[in-house]
């Protein structure tokens, strides 16, 4: 187009346009999520670059959408905000009564703390 300066098909032209315009947004933010510490759980979540249509009740989608963005109260989120190194980000729990040094980060929380046993029993796998 810039150079013939001829748009031939102008609804043509912006249908391609956008899409173009989609692909770059799509791509920028598959990037800014790899790319920043504090969104690695939410890129296990989040793939599709969309609005979700999930039909659970208000308190129930706010503490996921805290979850996913990790907004919590976490050892891996709260020693970032301390500077503490990654590795050091140890669950406390496991740590006390197992003798684990394991990353509390979302992951070991969700699925693999015995301290959650009895949650992940009630809420997650009937």
């Amino acid at each position: 187009m810039w150079v013939s300066q001829d748009m031939g098909d102008i609804n043509r032209f912006i249908l391609q346009f956008k899409q173009r315009l989609r692909d770059i947004l799509t791509k920028n933010w598959c990037a800014d999520i790899n790319n920043a510490s504090r969104c690695c759980t939410y890129g296990n979540f989040k793939t599709l670059l969309n609005p979700e249509s999930i039909a659970i009740p208000f308190n129930f989608r706010k503490s996921l959408a805290s979850f996913r963005c990790s907004s919590h109260k976490l050892n891996i989120e709260i020693g970032r905000h301390y500077g503490i190194d990654k590795e050091d980000r140890i669950c406390l729990y496991c740590f006390i009564n197992e003798d684990n040094l394991i990353i509390e980060d979302e992951y070991h929380v969700f699925f693999i703390c015995p301290r959650y046993d009895n949650t992940r029993r009630n809420y997650l796998f009937n």
